[in-house]
């Protein structure tokens, strides 16, 4: 796939260029780095591969017999922003996290230790200057039009030469670094790098003790009382007084952040957040993804799904976990959901069918099968063995009996949570083996070895089964039924 696949602002950072960028930066495995225009990568993989070699480096200067790779070193932190849905898959399989799809309206609830930028030529002044708004004390790395810099003809340019010059920024030439690149362009380009050392009171979010009240408070003991000050017992007295005040404002604050942590995720999740989250970032990660866990949850897809496409579902729900969580993303992701929906359920139907024909006379699934299963189409009647007994479906395997239901509601426009289950019909009975009961879509017995029998209320209904997996799977539906089939 080539670079201009994904666009006219899309220029791969060439290897050397990217090496540049990273190699005298003190980036490790355990740096969190960010790339705000990352493309497929490649900054963040260069930075991977710096951070991976200097750490062995060190590692065998410092122990002689260190083997490389008897340890994993994952750069867990390694976070990208992109725009481009289908570079944002890349990003994926190459295991950086996604946080969030536009720049420019990213709200920085992160903190990086470094941000690597290959931003678009036309407004990097714009990414730039939005990453120092956001760098909460970073490192800033970032590759732009020399014309950026020579010609400050706009405020943004402006602002941005006396961001350099107040905080020492540096400039380095680069010239026509992508002249030989992947997508070439002879644009001269100029790397700038910005330190962010401004006094931030969210970011450092520490308490400091002897500034508070300039009194420490009393330190020693109260073994002799003649020789302790009043003093002493004024500063125990005004430390209990604003264990006090402090308490309140505690007690206030937590009660306004579980308020406003239930509009987003479940009462359960709020707890299970406040519980294990230790820091900042810990709490900031585990409430994103919470609140994505209960965006997922609110479309009821997972409810309508089969177990095997459940856990495709999960991956993406575990994917988007780490996006940042704003309307913009909650807007694409649904679409995207919604849009893929008739694909999803199909798939649905294909599980359904599998499950049912792994049941055949001759499968290949070790387990016993009957002459009612087909292996390409489903008739009047088939039977799914080792399902339960006189007292029930066993639990393990209700699962089986819904994801058919599933599908059947899919095809027939029913709501599943408002169907009659098979499930329901044996929940907390104890049914007599062989007596027929009649759910939603089927009669059914089930027999005391265990096999459930099936047979269809809705021949219509079958067909359009048989006719969904035959288009899908085969082409047509077979005209002939195999001999013994259908009994």
């Amino acid at each position: 796939m080539s670079d201009a696949t994904f666009g006219v602002q899309f220029y791969r950072t060439p290897e050397w260029v990217a090496r540049q960028m990273v190699e005298d930066l003190n980036i490790g495995t355990s740096s969190k780095v960010l790339d705000p225009s990352a493309g497929d990568g490649r900054l963040l993989e260069i930075a991977k591969v710096v951070a991976r070699e200097k750490l062995e480096s060190r590692l065998q200067r410092e122990i002689p017999e260190y083997v490389w790779g008897s340890h994993r070193h994952e750069c867990k932190d390694y976070c990208a922003i992109e725009i481009d849905p289908n570079l944002q898959a890349i990003l994926r399989e190459k295991h950086f996290k996604v946080i969030d799809s536009d720049f420019l309206i990213h709200g920085g609830e992160f903190y990086f230790d470094f941000i690597l930028m290959n931003p678009p030529f036309k407004d990097g002044v714009q990414h730039l200057l939005h990453a120092w708004e956001i760098a909460h004390g970073a490192t800033i790395r970032c590759l732009l039009n020399a014309n950026t810099i020579r010609n400050p003809y706009s405020q943004d340019r402006m602002r941005l030469l006396d961001i350099i010059s107040e905080f020492d920024g540096e400039v380095v030439e680069m010239g026509k670094c992508f002249a030989d690149s992947d997508r070439t362009t002879d644009v001269d380009v100029v790397m700038v790098t910005l330190r962010d050392t401004r006094e931030e009171e969210a970011y450092k979010m520490d308490f400091e003790p002897e500034t508070e009240n300039g009194e420490s408070g009393w330190t020693g003991n109260f073994d002799d009382v003649s020789v302790v000050s009043s003093d002493a017992f004024l500063a125990h007295q005004a430390s209990y007084e604003a264990a006090i005040v402090a308490y309140k404002e505690y007690v206030l604050a937590e009660k306004k952040l579980r308020f406003y942590m239930r509009q987003v995720v479940s009462g359960t999740d709020v707890g299970v957040i406040m519980k294990e989250s230790k820091d900042y970032h810990g709490f900031i990660r585990e409430f994103v993804r919470k609140c994505w866990k209960n965006v997922f949850a609110k479309t009821k897809l997972s409810n309508l799904t089969t177990e095997k496409v459940q856990k495709k579902l999960e991956k993406l729900e575990e994917e988007q976990g780490v996006m940042a969580f704003n309307a913009r993303n909650m807007k694409n992701l649904l679409r995207s959901l919604f849009g893929q929906k008739n694909q999803i359920m199909t798939e649905c139907v294909l599980n359904a069918f599998d499950r049912i024909a792994s049941y055949s006379w001759d499968n290949k699934s070790g387990h016993e099968g009957w002459k009612t299963n087909c292996d390409y189409k489903v008739g009047p009647r088939f039977i799914i063995g080792n399902m339960g007994n006189e007292f029930g479906i066993h639990h393990a395997y209700r699962g089986i009996v819904q994801d058919i239901e599933k599908a059947l509601c899919f095809l027939s426009g029913k709501n599943f949570e408002e169907i009659t289950s098979v499930v329901d019909l044996y929940e907390y009975r104890h049914t007599l083996h062989g007596k027929k009961l009649q759910s939603e879509f089927f009669e059914v017995k089930l027999y005391l070895k265990g096999s459930l029998h099936f047979k269809w209320l809705d021949d219509d209904l079958r067909e359009r089964f048989n006719q969904l997996v035959a288009n899908e799977r085969f082409g047509q539906v077979p005209a002939k039924t195999k001999q013994g089939a259908y009994v």
